[in-house]
C-alpha cells in the first residue's frame, strides 16, 4: 500500500480563509492538527496528506486543485503545469 500523495497549499488557500473569516484554530481543529502545523500547511512550508487537503477544500468551499499544488519531485500527483510561453504559443 502507498502513502498517500502530499500536497502544498497555494497562497488561494490563505485568501480563502481570509476572506471567509475562518479562524485557523478551528480548522486546524477539524483537520486534527495542530495550529502550528496548520498555519505551516497555510504559508506553504509544509505538506499535507491528500485526504487533509480534499477535506480543507470542503472545509472552505473551494476546488481542492485551486488550493493545492503537487510539490516538485512527486510526479504521481497527476499534476501538469504549462508555462505562459507555452499556453500563448499553443493558442497562436
Amino acid at each position: 500500500r502507498h502513502a498517500p500523495r502530499r500536497y502544498r497549499a497555494t497562497p488561494a488557500l490563505r485568501q480563502f480563509i481570509r476572506s471567509q473569516g475562518r479562524r485557523m484554530n478551528w480548522i486546524a481543529a477539524q483537520l486534527g492538527i495542530s495550529e502550528t502545523h496548520m498555519s505551516k500547511v497555510v504559508k506553504g512550508t509544509r505538506t499535507v496528506a491528500e485526504p487533509d487537503a480534499r477535506l480543507l477544500a470542503t472545509l472552505v468551499g473551494a476546488d481542492f486543485r485551486v488550493l493545492f499544488e503537487c510539490p516538485t519531485g512527486h510526479e504521481n500527483a497527476h499534476s501538469v503545469s504549462v508555462s505562459p510561453a507555452a499556453l500563448a504559443e499553443s493558442a497562436a
